[in-house]
Formats: C-alpha cells, structure tokens, sequence
C-alpha cells in the first residue's frame, strides 16, 4: 500500500504536473492594495446598478471588501465556501466576531480598533483554531 501511495504521489508531482503545466509548491497571493479597495468601494457605491433586495446586502458586501482587504482573509473565511463538504452550511462571519473598541489615551490621539475573530480560515475550520486580526486608524479629530 505505502508503495502505490509513493507511486501516485511521484506520478502527481512529476508527469501529471507536467503533463497540465501545473506549478509545483505554495504561490504567494497577493492582497488588494489600497488604490485598487478604493477604487473597488468607489465603484460599488457610485456606480454599480446592481439590484440588491435590501440596502443592508449593500452595505454588507462594502464590509465583505473592507474585512478581506483589513485581514487578507480568503473569502471563504468570510461567508460560506462553495467547497464540497462546506457547501450550505450557512456558515459565515458573524456581529459577535467583530469587536468596535475606542481607545482614548490621556495624552494621545483616539485609537479606533477592530478585532475580527475568523473561524472558518482554510485549514482551520475542523481545528477550532480562530484567527484574530486587529486592524485600527488613528482619529485626526476630537470624538464628541
């Protein structure tokens, strides 16, 4: 048995690979850079005529681009994944994963931070391994 598994796993990363023009190893992805979420948010709000049945779908798929380009998330880490298996789960990001905290320093500009707690990274779905990402802006002015 451990012979056929080595067999397939020569035959899968040698000819087969070769044979589709696949690439052997991990890739680095890339994330949206801040010119390319303006540009993205800067379309979906003044120009995209697409009919929502709500506002708030609106609204939430403006957050769904801000979240994966704050976290780098997949966006099967955000809402529910067409993967076998994952499929109709209904399994997303919830209100209770994002925390809103406003830090005030006494002697500082206000700090707005987001903590996003992402269950449902690739790998980690079955592993109960949450993945916190903290993403914050300084407040140029006072906060009545």
């Amino acid at each position: 048995m451990k012979d056929s598994l080595t067999c397939g796993a020569q035959y899968l990363n040698g000819k087969f690979c070769d044979d589709h023009g696949l690439i052997r190893g991990m890739q680095e992805k890339h994330v949206i850079g801040h010119k390319g979420l303006r540009a993205a948010l800067y379309y979906h709000w003044k120009f995209d005529t697409e009919l929502f049945s709500t506002e708030r779908d609106r609204v939430q798929l403006a957050a769904i681009l801000l979240f994966l380009a704050y976290t780098g998330a997949r966006p099967g880490a955000i809402v529910e994944s067409a993967c076998k298996g994952i499929r109709r789960t209904n399994a997303a990001l919830r209100y209770r994963d994002v925390k809103l905290m406003l830090l005030r320093p006494p002697d500082g500009e206000p700090l707005l931070m987001m903590k996003v707690t992402i269950l449902l990274d690739k790998g980690k779905r079955k592993r109960n391994e949450p993945c916190v990402h903290l993403a914050h802006h300084f407040i140029s002015r006072p906060l009545t």
